[in-house]
């Protein structure tokens, strides 16, 4: 038995065991190169061209320039030589209206320099503009034989309980990581992440735990549009945010719950991984050669999904003969050996649409415990599920639309008598995300849902769970200070997570914040779980 519901982030998690392992969203790059040229010329405003070298662009300053400042961008302007353009007043222009020639190979830049002369090689004031070429793709950011090794991030936390019934009182959280990266050859990149973290609690139920980790650590072959990953990967699949239902391969870090945002709550996992890119879409094709389950925090952590003092398990509906038994039995949580599965992503886009197609065979990272009466005692299953998942998103009426919707064929679940079972389900979800008055105000709504398919008569796990969750930021005070919050709120059931942020951002690369996070729900529901456990945080990150 377990948690058939948990959230992640301001999500519920319904058919995930602990609920965590079905919700994360995957992310590739493209191969081909984009050159994006920004002109500052004398009077003149952003200067952006687009579209086949032959065509003549008029790129126009704003409102109220004067006439004569147009400027034409012309792909074969006479009189240029090899591959340069021109940049020329409207018409031809002459006399002091000289026309720009752009020189992609002039040479005296360094690099991937561009310079900008007047035509003929005059020295006007505008005789030596450098602008800089837009980045290359991943493979070749660095030159060949680079080495970097550096701390990536450093971040500290306290936290108080100010419930006095609550679990325990205050708790403190230590994190850092450093990384080393190495471009052997254009082709050819090597990384290894080490991640250090401390977990402790004191005033109540104390606990004390600090663990050293491998973060994303791998070899990767990038050559034109293919790119073959070896090694350790966080792999996020999907399109809505927070809980897509797409994502079947990541490993969940439940240390510290839902505390953190999505990226901060998936660990890396060994991975061989094949992007191939066709044209603008992507096909992406996955192998686990070894399963890693879900990261656990200490069994005296707050944040451990069982709660034997008080007989819940995180997720299930309580009954007097269910927490008797779960207050005396014991509890293993050990992961099977073996490969974790597979899963075969494409992604492509069609007009305004982008969409995703998504097939994966893999064990939940999140362990749903069935009780062996037999030897009292409560074992982690990590079921095997075939996934068959579609997702799209619409840019559209000034917001971004997406949906997104998932089918499993086996959900674990267990009837009242203790039986345990698995059954198809489905989730979905949509949501909208847009920035009211196109200001830097950010905000994403979102409704999503769960059902299972022919349950056991009278289970203890939630089999229908809908909500409505999202997540708004607003920067202010130009951008030295950003308020924020994550949500989550449960239909038809009282689960409640809310979590406002307040972070100063004013000394880069810091961010001071101070946050709370408040659970409040029913019997069964995660917020109801943790209903005493809300708490406020104070913390310190950085990261290089």
């Amino acid at each position: 038995m377990q948690p058939s519901n948990v959230p992640t982030g301001p999500e519920t998690l319904p058919h995930d065991g602990l609920g965590l392992a079905r919700r994360l969203a995957g992310s590739g790059c493209g191969i081909s190169l984009l050159l994006l040229l920004a002109l500052l010329l004398p009077g003149a405003g952003t200067v952006a061209a687009e579209g086949p070298a032959d065509d003549e662009i008029l790129i126009e300053e704003d409102a109220g320039a004067a006439e004569g400042d147009s400027i034409v961008i012309d792909g074969e302007a006479a009189g240029m030589q090899g591959d340069g353009i021109a940049i020329e007043p409207e018409g031809g222009g002459s006399g002091e209206e000289e026309p720009v020639v752009i020189d992609g190979e002039p040479a005296d830049v360094e690099g991937e320099g561009i310079v900008i002369e007047p035509e003929g090689g005059g020295t006007g004031e505008a005789a030596s503009v450098a602008v800089e070429a837009a980045p290359a793709p991943e493979s070749g950011e660095r030159e060949s034989g680079s080495l970097r090794v550096r701390v990536d991030r450093l971040w500290a936390e306290y936290g108080y309980f100010p419930a006095s019934d609550s679990y325990t009182d205050q708790q403190g959280y230590l994190h850092g990581r450093a990384m080393l990266d190495w471009r052997i050859t254009p082709a050819w990149e090597l990384r290894a992440t080490v991640r250090a973290d401390g977990y402790y609690q004191w005033g109540g139920v104390d606990s004390n735990r600090t663990r050293l980790d491998y973060g994303e650590s791998y070899l990767r072959y990038q050559r034109e549009n293919t790119r073959i990953t070896i090694g350790a990967q966080a792999i996020i699949w999907g399109r809505i945010d927070e809980i897509p239902p797409s994502d079947r391969l990541s490993t969940v870090d439940m240390s510290r719950f839902i505390l953190d945002d999505l990226e901060d709550r998936r660990r890396a996992a060994p991975v061989i991984r094949l992007e191939q890119f066709i044209g603008a879409g992507k096909l992406d094709l996955v192998y686990l050669p070894w399963f890693r389950a879900a990261e656990l925090p200490d069994q005296e952590s707050v944040w451990y999904p069982v709660r034997q003092s008080s007989g819940q398990i995180m997720g299930l509906k309580s009954t007097p003969a269910l927490s008797a038994i779960i207050r005396n039995a014991g509890f293993t949580t050990d992961a099977p050996d073996g490969n974790g599965g597979f899963g075969a992503r494409y992604t492509g886009s069609a007009g305004a649409l982008d969409y995703g197609l998504t097939l994966s065979r893999t064990r939940q990272s999140t362990p749903y415990f069935r009780y062996d009466p037999a030897r009292n005692l409560f074992e982690a299953q990590y079921p095997r599920s075939w996934s068959v998942a579609g997702d799209m998103g619409l840019e559209a009426w000034g917001a971004t639309w997406r949906l997104e919707g998932a089918w499993f064929s086996d959900t674990p679940v267990t009837g009242t008598g203790g039986g345990y079972d698995t059954v198809a389900s489905v989730s979905y979800g949509g949501g909208v995300e847009f920035y009211p008055g196109d200001g830097d105000t950010r905000v994403n709504l979102q409704l999503t849902g769960m059902n299972m398919s022919d349950p056991p008569s009278d289970p203890v796990d939630r089999t229908d769970i809908y909500s409505f969750n999202g997540s708004f930021e607003t920067p202010f005070d130009n951008g030295q200070w950003r308020l924020g919050m994550r949500f989550y709120i449960g239909l038809g059931e009282n689960d409640v997570y809310l979590n406002p942020k307040l972070s100063w951002l004013g000394w880069e690369p810091f961010e001071f914040y101070l946050q709370a996070h408040y659970f409040q729900g029913g019997d069964g529901t995660p917020g109801g779980f943790h209903e005493d456990d809300s708490l406020v945080t104070l913390g310190w990150r950085a990261h290089f």
